[in-house]
């Protein structure tokens, strides 16, 4: 039986978030241009990447890292 999702639980589960962009793995890896969608393998990035390239853009060099780090600051 497949599970039910629920609005609550794609928004308030970490893990249903991480979903790989090509199946339904646990994405742990972000694609290297945009770091946006999440891959379970290379594989799956590679398998996503023809129809993922329409909408992926590079990522903005001057905005906050994820982990909460200024790469641009003058310190």
């Amino acid at each position: 039986r497949a599970p039910t999702w629920t609005a609550e639980h794609l928004f308030f589960s970490p893990s249903a978030r991480r979903v790989c962009g090509a199946c339904v793995g646990l994405g742990l890896v972000r694609c290297g241009r945009c770091g946006v969608r999440l891959y379970c393998s290379r594989a799956c990035q590679v398998r996503d990447w023809k129809a993922h390239k329409a909408t992926c853009r590079p990522a903005d060099k001057d905005a906050p890292a994820a982990n909460g780090n200024s790469a641009g600051t003058d310190n």
